[in-house]
């Protein structure tokens, strides 16, 4: 079914508004043109989510044994882009 170009315009400016609401506008990646780049946001967001899992398994490590030991930096291609990880270290004792 074809999409009206309103509708469209309408559901693109609320989708902006919405992330805007979230974060303000200075604080999102933009393009030269002043656009928030859509690009950079999703890896930005998907780091932020890898990241934290990788914290999450680790918390629940924690108190077996296991404590921190600071992180190792890696990056990893994508199809979005190049995103950095923060693998935490773990020892023993």
């Amino acid at each position: 079914p074809m999409v009206s170009l309103d509708l469209l315009r309408h559901h693109s400016t609320t989708a902006i508004d919405d992330i805007a609401s979230i974060a303000p506008r200075e604080w999102l990646p933009s393009t030269d043109e002043g656009t928030i780049d859509f690009r950079s946001l999703a890896v930005r967001l998907v780091e932020q989510c890898v990241n934290a899992a990788m914290e999450m398994a680790v918390d629940e490590l924690a108190g077996e044994g296991v404590r921190r030991n600071g992180y190792r930096e890696r990056r990893l291609m994508t199809v979005i882009g190049e995103i950095r990880l923060r693998i935490p270290r773990l020892r023993e004792g």
